[in-house]
């Protein structure tokens, strides 16, 4: 059969069909070898389908004939296709990722559990109670051995007074006990009432039935603290006694060491001061807004109450019943014991009220966070 016969043959419509080809054969990309306007026709058309997927078996292509109106297309289909690359293939976990194909958010890790969190755990929601009780306790336990440079340079200079003071004992008292007279001792037998037994738990006493009058947890705090500064002080004189045995000056001037008849720490003058502490923290500390009478007040209270732990201490020299370095180590175990326990109060407000400086690239943004405590 002759190409005529073949093209007669054809219906128009398939004729349509294979110009339309050609003209997209034509229209299509092209080659590097064959620019676009420059396609030639072949004797014939092959299908290279073998080449073009790799791992088949090579297959006989096929003629259909069409020379001239499918060359084109014989041309475009007979380039060799590039052969398929092969992917390498990830596998992802179950679950790594959402039904929106977006990463899942990582889990929250624990806190951290540094030993400034494990310190503001303890630290009680009241400032007043069992809980907090322990909390002091503790507090004032573990403080002689975490002690700031300026608590150190107090120490030596406590030892160093007490030092001295033991040097001069003798002198001390010889001289007080010629200078005697009736008159100061019953001014100073009046004036010892702070180193009473009675006193501090009186004045806790009225500080905590203040509290259902004020409604303020300050006077319950005051109750606490007053008993609790009373009570450490007495059993810190007590150990200190037993360390520093020293004899009464009426008995004689000996001085031992882990006695249990000693009396080298005047408990009296350790109850006497160990009030004022506790009393000045909650209510004699004064305050930038306070005013002009306020703080001669304040002022007047304290000097009232450190002349009270003065008196008694000079009272217990009078009474020749403690040396000048008992009542010293009298005083300083009472103050000391006493601050000690409204530092550990503190604590809870130190960590509410703080300032921070923060530099940035054009200032500095100071913040500071202020405690309303009505305390």
């Amino acid at each position: 059969m002759t190409r005529a016969e073949i093209r007669q043959g054809l219906p128009f419509g398939a004729r349509i069909a294979v110009a339309g080809l050609c003209w997209l054969s034509v229209l299509g990309p092209q080659s590097a070898a064959e620019p676009l306007g420059e396609a030639k026709c072949g004797s014939g058309f092959r299908l290279a389908v073998a080449e073009s997927t790799p791992g088949r078996g090579t297959e006989a292509g096929f003629d259909l004939g069409l020379d001239e109106e499918m060359g084109a297309v014989a041309n475009r289909l007979s380039a060799p296709i590039a052969p398929i690359q092969r992917v390498a293939r990830i596998t992802l976990p179950e679950g790594a990722f959402d039904w929106d194909g977006r990463p899942p958010k990582p889990e929250a890790e624990p806190p951290s559990s540094s030993p400034d969190t494990e310190k503001a755990k303890r630290i009680p929601e009241k400032p007043f109670g069992w809980k907090q009780l322990r909390f002091d306790l503790s507090y004032v336990a573990h403080k002689p051995a975490h002690q700031d440079a300026r608590e150190k340079r107090v120490v030596l200079a406590v030892a160093g007074t007490t030092g001295l003071l033991y040097v001069f004992r003798k002198d001390i008292q010889e001289s007080w006990q010629e200078n005697s007279s009736e008159s100061r001792t019953d001014f100073l037998n009046s004036a010892r009432f702070m180193g009473g037994a009675a006193f501090a738990p009186t004045v806790a006493l009225a500080a905590y039935v203040a509290s259902f009058v004020t409604h303020n947890e300050r006077e319950k705090e005051t109750a606490q603290l007053v008993l609790e500064s009373m009570a450490l002080s007495g059993l810190g004189a007590t150990m200190g006694s037993f360390v520093l045995a020293t004899e009464r000056p009426e008995d004689g001037d000996d001085v031992r060491f882990f006695h249990t008849d000693g009396h080298g720490i005047s408990s009296d003058v350790a109850f006497a001061a160990s009030i004022i502490p506790p009393l000045r923290r909650q209510y004699l500390r004064v305050r930038p807004e306070d005013s002009v009478g306020r703080r001669i007040l304040k002022h007047g209270l304290s000097a009232l109450l450190y002349s009270g732990m003065v008196f008694t201490a000079l009272q217990r020299i009078d009474a020749n019943k403690h040396w000048a370095p008992d009542v010293f180590l009298g005083m300083v175990t009472g103050i000391g014991v006493g601050r000690t326990l409204g530092q550990a109060h503190d604590e809870e407000r130190m960590r509410r009220s703080r300032l921070t400086f923060s530099v940035l690239p054009r200032g500095i943004v100071v913040t500071w966070t202020l405690s309303l405590d009505s305390r």
